[in-house]
């Protein structure tokens, strides 16, 4: 005897659940055969035959209409766990980096502000040496200096204390370098008030001289600071005639003026303005 399916079954589970309705009905076909009296109870035995079978098509009908829609919700859901599983692996390694900058921001925020320690040290001791020199500086450049001076605030920062300093070290350097004539009233060994023209050279040497020529001297700095002296033994002329020279009221020419080296208490103001510091 030779036994066809009924439906074509395409899975296990489909195998299985087909297989056991059979089983059901061959067993209660069996039974209700073999209490079956009429014509009447096997109609009605195959009549539940019957339905038993569409309800085993509707089964498997249903099963595979909705097998493709569990399958597509089966891979959108690993789709989803694989995008969050990369999602997870991006956070770790982002967090990984930021955890890496965060170490180097440290480590460079330590050499900062060791740096600027360092810094405001060396600034201290460059300040500090200015206000040395401010006294011995003569009259033009330390009011120049004074006016840097009065542009810092009343707690000034490290970086506006560094830029009045270099300021008047800029200053500093272009007085240096170059001729310069200050007219200025001077009080006289008589007591008495003398306009003069002071002719400086650098910062380290100056001569004056008044409008008639009947007071000269020399000015230098000392250990008290800037030092005029009146002596007639200065040529009150080639002082004049340097200072007419600058101020192109006459063709220039070589004039011979006096320089004291040996001046007990003069600084050598040329030597600290090169080194930083004033040295005796």
């Amino acid at each position: 005897m030779k036994f066809f399916p009924l439906v074509n079954l395409r899975t296990s589970k489909e195998t299985t659940l087909v297989f056991m309705l059979a089983v059901y009905m061959v067993g209660f076909m069996k039974s209700g055969l073999a209490t079956a009296q009429t014509p009447a109870d096997i109609d009605h035995l195959t009549q539940q035959w019957l339905d038993t079978e569409r309800q085993i098509s509707h089964v498997e009908a249903d099963w595979l209409a909705q097998e493709p829609i569990l399958e597509q919700r089966i891979a959108l859901l690993r789709a989803e766990r694989e995008q969050l599983q990369n999602i997870l692996a991006v956070s770790h390694a982002s967090q990984d980096d930021v955890d890496t900058r965060r170490e180097a921001l440290l480590a460079e925020q330590d050499e900062l502000e060791a740096e600027q320690q360092t810094l405001a040290q060396a600034l201290g001791g460059l300040v500090n040496r200015l206000d040395a020199m401010l006294p011995m500086l003569p009259d033009p450049l330390r009011s120049s200096w004074e006016n840097e001076q009065a542009l810092l605030s009343a707690t000034p920062d490290s970086s506006e204390q560094l830029q009045v300093a270099l300021a008047k070290l800029s200053l500093l350097a272009e007085f240096n370098e170059r001729v310069t004539v200050h007219e200025a009233p001077m009080k006289a060994t008589d007591g008495s008030q003398v306009m003069v023209k002071q002719l400086y050279l650098g910062i380290g040497t100056a001569w004056f001289v008044s409008a008639d020529g009947s007071y000269s001297g020399f000015g230098q700095a000392g250990i008290e600071g800037w030092q005029w002296h009146f002596d007639n033994a200065v040529n009150a002329a080639d002082i004049a005639e340097a200072v007419a020279i600058y101020e192109r009221q006459q063709q220039a020419d070589l004039v011979r003026l006096p320089v004291n080296l040996d001046s007990d208490g003069a600084i050598n103001l040329n030597a600290a303005a090169n080194s930083g510091s004033v040295q005796p």
